[in-house]
């Protein structure tokens, strides 16, 4: 999916680019401070000090402005994933699995009422089918990254095995953007997903139970004869 498909124009020199952020940063601060209802072109123009007509030779619409932001913040998070996994291959694969989980958990948390709105306000279908294309490039980022890993390790991760882990990963956390639980501050989310990881990525390696609920009824049978 090309950028050119959302914006009206693409910003080629520094100038341009530090416009389009300052643009973007003014509805992250709208979001934050006074709520996705807030956001309008005319309230984007007052918080940036830029006029309606800069915002409009970017962008079609305030929807289109949305979507070019979740955009830039998708490839912006590829790239921390891409650096992370680069700076990851000589330590032990739970501590690698650890310091992936660690860079989506954040990005989520730290985002979420950004990635809320965004998702809430664009409502146009092919606003909608284009956002559904930009978390597809980013599971299958997570999936490479994984399988990539994980060969590092001696462990092929088949084509299905990627889609699963990659997408136990992305839904999992966008549940838990749109539901705004409390869950997502904790640690013991990030735990669960490097369980779940490493289960699939450590060769020879069996669940860990460590963790898992107490049974209530150890031995069913035996309480009924």
């Amino acid at each position: 999916m090309k950028a050119a498909k959302v914006v009206r124009r693409r910003p080629r020199q520094a100038r341009s680019e530090s416009t389009v952020e300052a643009i973007y940063e003014a509805t992250a601060q709208i979001i934050e401070r006074e709520g996705a209802d807030r956001i309008t072109t005319k309230r984007i123009s007052e918080v940036s000090g830029f006029s309606i007509g800069t915002l409009y030779q970017y962008f079609h619409d305030r929807d289109s402005l949305l979507m070019a932001m979740s955009m830039a913040h998708r490839g912006r998070l590829i790239e921390r994933l891409k650096a992370t996994l680069a700076a990851s291959r000589d330590r032990p694969v739970r501590e690698a699995i650890s310091c992936l989980v660690a860079v989506l958990v954040a990005d989520a948390r730290g985002n979420r009422k950004t990635l809320r709105a965004i998702m809430r306000a664009v409502t146009r279908k092919e606003m909608a089918a284009k956002m559904r294309d930009g978390m597809r490039v980013l599971d299958e980022q997570i999936g490479r990254s994984l399988a990539e890993l994980a060969g590092v390790y001696g462990v092929t991760l088949s084509p299905a095995c990627q889609f699963v882990l990659s997408r136990s990963l992305t839904c999992v956390l966008w549940s838990a953007v749109m539901e705004d639980t409390d869950l997502l501050d904790g640690q013991e989310i990030e735990d669960r997903f490097c369980d779940m990881l490493a289960g699939a990525m450590i060769p020879g390696r069996a669940f860990d139970r460590a963790h898992a609920m107490p049974d209530a009824n150890p031995d069913p049978v035996g309480q009924l004869a």
